[in-house]
């Protein structure tokens, strides 16, 4: 996804959950000083620009994938149970 455009339609965030005012103070106060920036730099490195995902794995086969559309995008776990257990499970 790129800046500027539309977030998706089925996309469901909920705040994450860091301890209240003192969590969230202790990220904001963390955050650069955890980032992978080089010091003097204000370029990220390639591979930090890259959104995660969900994978299950079934000795060397990938059963589920699930690609991030945008950070926090995450796939519910009762879908991805459904999936990889089968409908008639």
């Amino acid at each position: 996804m790129e800046l500027g455009q539309d977030m998706p339609s089925d996309l469901k965030l909920s705040t994450p959950k860091l301890g209240g005012l003192r969590g969230w103070w202790k990220y904001i106060t963390n955050v650069m000083e955890l980032s992978p920036v080089e010091p003097g730099s204000k370029e990220f490195p390639e591979g930090v620009k890259r959104l995660g995902g969900t994978f299950v794995i079934d000795g060397d086969d990938v059963i589920y994938q699930w690609n991030d559309r945008i950070p926090g995008d995450n796939p519910d776990l009762d879908d991805v149970m459904q999936y990889i257990m089968g409908d008639d499970n």
